[in-house]
């Protein structure tokens, strides 16, 4: 598992919709606002600390894959 697919899964467990394939190619007000859109509801997040809390998770997905 890639640190792109890795995100892609992870942003699964805090937002509503998963990040598509193509937010690699986004800048990164289109990724605030797809997480700000995408956001599940009875979460209340800075942007920043929501992807904080993907990519952490992305990270943790990565470690185990390579076990």
């Amino acid at each position: 598992m890639n640190y792109d697919q890795a995100i892609i899964r992870a942003s699964s467990h805090f937002l509503t919709k998963s990040l598509p394939e193509e937010w690699v190619d986004w800048d990164e007000d289109q990724v605030d606002n797809f997480l700000e859109q995408y956001a599940m509801l009875d979460m209340v997040w800075d942007v920043a600390d929501l992807w904080d809390c993907i990519e952490t998770l992305a990270y943790d997905f990565i470690e185990l894959t390579k076990e």
